[in-house]
């Protein structure tokens, strides 16, 4: 089950298919929370035109599991419903989450709160939180909902959330780390990153290169979308803290 969640995570509906019609088969019952985990990738695995279906399967596992006590299994089902769009599945988690302890219930907590308010203060607290706790995923969703789906959330606020979401981007995946992205850059995009990371100007960035300085600032701009950078600032960070 989990296989075929990540397949389809990847963009390989039909290796998730595959691994999907082998998840149910158990030779043996397995205790309950292991056979409410394959069911919740099972059904996280489902492609995206189930999404409804999807939804009310999961918001109805997170109820049973809290009729059991298992509040975060309850979370965890919710959290993915919420993530889908179910505005029911994000008051539940906002409820659920407030009544549990620790850093993560917290973050969950503010999310869904974040995401029935339509907040962006909110969802980039989340986003942080999830951020600072490992969990990647989510907090390059929270990040992205204030960028794209809040309206009006001001320019700095924007910024820092694209920050956010750009940092947990590059940690989804190995193949969208600094490191391979740097490895597959033309001669060229290598040594405009250093001037751009270093104290270079645009108008002796464009001399230097033969360029005119409007020249300079496209193919800025089309690096920085490659790294997924917001500019010459969070370039230098990430260089940085990349080593």
């Amino acid at each position: 089950a989990l296989l075929s969640y990540a397949y389809g995570m990847r963009g390989d509906p039909a290796q998730a298919a595959a691994y999907r019609f082998l998840a149910p088969r158990l030779r043996h019952r397995p205790y309950w929370h292991a056979e409410r985990v394959t069911t919740f990738f099972h059904t996280l695995s489902l492609p995206e035109e189930m999404a409804g279906a999807v939804c009310r399967r999961l918001i109805r596992m997170g109820e049973e599991a809290e009729s059991r006590g298992n509040v975060s299994m309850a979370m965890a089902c919710y959290e993915a419903a919420a993530s889908r769009g179910d505005l029911a599945a994000a008051a539940e988690l906002a409820r659920i989450s407030s009544t549990a302890t620790g850093r993560w219930a917290e973050a969950l907590s503010t999310y869904g709160r974040g995401l029935l308010s339509n907040d962006p203060h909110l969802l980039l607290t989340a986003a942080r939180g999830a951020a600072e706790l490992g969990h990647q995923f989510l907090s390059y969703r929270a990040a992205g909902l204030v960028r794209t789906n809040v309206p009006a959330p001001g320019g700095s606020l924007a910024r820092r959330a694209a920050a956010v979401e750009n940092a947990a981007y590059r940690k989804l995946r190995r193949e969208n780390s600094l490191e391979h992205i740097l490895g597959s850059l033309t001669d060229f995009e290598a040594r405009l990153v250093d001037m751009a990371a270093g104290t270079w100007s645009r108008t002796r960035i464009a001399e230097e290169l033969h360029l005119s300085p409007r020249t300079v600032d496209w193919h800025l701009s089309k690096l920085f979308r490659k790294l997924r950078v917001t500019g010459r600032t969070e370039l230098r960070e990430v260089l940085l803290s990349a080593g």
